[in-house]
């Protein structure tokens, strides 16, 4: 999780007075199109595709960690990097960036309250165009906690110290609607 000197959660105010600040990264989850037309200042892009992997038929797991380097150096992120993350559809992407950096033991980051119309709401500044990254190293290691994969859930069936949380819907849950072949 984030530190105190990187808030968790951060309101608009506060990211506008830091915006200039050295070390940090504002990083845009919404459309391409949505950035091409209206970021904060500075914000780079981020193609939150990349940060699921699509191995049928499952889809949203975490891609490998060469692929995670890649993506997140690609975006001028480093393990040193306070990273400020925002979309415009309510902040999942952005959550989901900042879930894929804890899972790698990085805890600068910090979600922007209210993403894109909070900011843009409040009338701070916002600019037009795409802001190139400066590409970077991040040396990607996933870690063995924050996340459970098949081997770990079996091996703890039945354990009462363990709490499986079921994130789908009552359709999918129930069998009406499936998004995942068994086998």
């Amino acid at each position: 999780m984030s530190s105190l000197s990187h808030p968790l959660v951060m309101e608009p105010e506060e990211l506008e007075a830091r915006l200039d600040s050295q070390g940090l990264l504002v990083v845009d989850l919404s459309k391409p199109e949505v950035h091409a037309r209206i970021h904060i200042p500075s914000a780079v892009h981020f193609d939150y595709g990349r940060i699921v992997a699509a191995r049928r038929p499952i889809g949203g797991l975490l891609p490998d960690e060469a692929a995670l380097g890649e993506v997140l150096g690609s975006t001028g992120i480093t393990p040193e990097t306070h990273v400020i993350a925002y979309d415009d559809e309510g902040g999942g992407k952005a959550c989901r960036l900042l879930w894929t950096l804890d899972v790698l033991g990085h805890r600068k980051f910090s979600l922007l309250n209210g993403g894109l119309h909070a900011w843009a709401n409040e009338t701070h500044p916002v600019e037009s165009g795409v802001t190139p990254p400066a590409p970077a190293h991040y040396p990607a290691k996933i870690a063995t906690t924050g996340h459970a994969d098949r081997n770990y859930i079996l091996a703890r069936l039945g354990d009462d110290s363990v709490r499986l949380l079921d994130a789908r819907s009552p359709e999918e849950y129930r069998g009406f609607k499936r998004l995942a072949a068994r086998g």
